[in-house]
């Protein structure tokens, strides 16, 4: 169901920027590192729904760097107010297409990039929306440092079956695989609202991490 738009998340991202949210392609003509003023790793998630798996993660893992990308207004907002009532000081939220990471991010900048039940666009004719598309697989491939890795996890097998070719024709590497993939709340990974969701249906849950393949 697409969240309705609301009067007051436009007003609370603008009072963010440069802060917490960055909308500004220009402020990221200098290494997204500069944002955070460290040298910590950089983990990108691409589509932060309501913010609990950024949010949580940044908490457990105060030694990394979070970036979110979200597109929605209303959604990105949301988990803005998240970050704002935990204090979190190292995480950094994007509203942009996930099409334009090319133009914000640096070749090998990120370090893990993290992808959590993403819309499987199921019709052949929006194949390209995938964010495991091949053409998403390559701005990975460009922006993700060499020992990095991408982290897949969605409740669609038809799409997960997909990604899992997708990745193995495009030079990727699998690390880990799973189609039964066990609940997890620790620094390595915590469920986000749709995982808790699904896997109180009863719905198994698909990983998938993998790595680059690195021409020789």
């Amino acid at each position: 169901m697409r969240l309705r738009k609301k009067a007051w998340a436009k007003p609370l991202l603008d009072s963010y920027i440069d802060r917490i949210v960055i909308t500004k392609l220009d402020f990221l003509t200098n290494p997204i590192k500069d944002v955070f003023k460290n040298n910590h790793k950089l983990v990108l998630e691409i589509g932060v729904g309501k913010g609990d798996f950024i949010c949580q993660m940044a908490v457990n893992n105060p030694e990394l760097n979070f970036i979110g990308l979200e597109q929605n207004e209303t959604v990105l907002a949301i988990a803005l107010k998240k970050v704002i009532d935990l204090g979190l000081t190292n995480v950094k939220l994007i509203r942009v297409n996930a099409g334009e990471m090319l133009s914000i991010f640096d070749t090998k900048e990120i370090d893990i990039i993290r992808l959590n039940f993403s819309d499987p666009w199921p019709k052949s004719r929006h194949e390209d929306r995938r964010l495991t598309s091949p053409e998403f697989l390559n701005m990975y491939f460009n922006i993700l440092n060499d020992d990095g890795c991408v982290i897949f996890k969605t409740d669609n097998r038809e799409f997960f079956d997909y990604s899992v070719e997708m990745f193995k024709e495009n030079n990727w590497d699998i690390v880990d695989l799973n189609y039964n993939y066990p609940f997890t709340n620790n620094k390595e990974d915590v469920p986000t609202e749709y995982e808790r969701k699904f896997r109180a249906l009863g719905t198994p849950i698909n990983f998938i991490k993998v790595k680059k393949i690195l021409k020789k």
